[in-house]
């Protein structure tokens, strides 16, 4: 992969960085508006103090030749500064997202909507 100019080895971890522009605007939102006292808690549960990068690995795309991997980032099993802020986010937007007429939610579901669907030249 290192080989590939569309791949690039970091030289410095970037975790730090992440956590730091995070809390600005955290602290910005959190700060500035009128909101209630329990938001005091969320605020501190969204900021991330002592990060470390989430896990990466790929599967192999041996259908794409300029693009020998998938990439896979695993959230599960580290404290990713942005592992709080994006499970805050998707339960606060799925109830949202599940409301529209072109959600699916599995492939099972997706499967069983095309099956009605007829194509026709």
């Amino acid at each position: 992969l290192l080989n590939n100019p569309e791949w690039v080895k970091l030289t410095k971890d970037p975790t730090t960085r992440i956590q730091r522009k995070l809390r600005k605007p955290l602290s910005d939102i959190f700060n500035t508006a009128p909101l209630p006292p329990e938001s005091r808690s969320l605020y501190l549960r969204l900021l991330c103090r002592n990060g470390s990068a989430p896990g990466f690995y790929g599967l192999r795309e041996i259908h794409k030749p300029r693009i020998p991997l998938c990439p896979i980032i695993d959230f599960s099993t580290t404290t990713s500064p942005l592992r709080m802020l994006s499970g805050h986010l998707h339960r606060t937007l799925l109830p949202l997202v599940e409301k529209t007429a072109t959600h699916v939610r599995n492939t099972t579901q997706f499967v069983e909507h095309m099956l009605e669907v007829t194509i026709g030249w």
